[in-house]
């Protein structure tokens, strides 16, 4: 369990999500990892992972002013 609190902290550090940004870019970003994400929370049966997965989409929205929408 404390592995996944460790990993929402993490999910939540702005520096994480500019680092991901600036090794794979912004674009390729919303292209490729983005989606993924949002997939996981449909898929994921875990709590703790599709909370993790839930964190880093609102940052990541946040961060690259998207808006979070049900339908995403």
């Amino acid at each position: 369990s404390s592995e996944y609190s460790h990993l929402k902290v993490l999910l939540l550090q702005n520096s994480f999500m500019r680092e991901v940004w600036k090794i794979v870019g912004k674009r390729s970003y919303l292209q490729k990892i983005h989606p993924l994400i949002i997939s996981n929370l449909y898929l994921l049966a875990h709590k703790n992972s599709a909370s993790s997965a839930s964190v880093l989409l609102i940052a990541s929205c946040e961060e690259l002013g998207i808006p979070v929408t049900i339908h995403q």
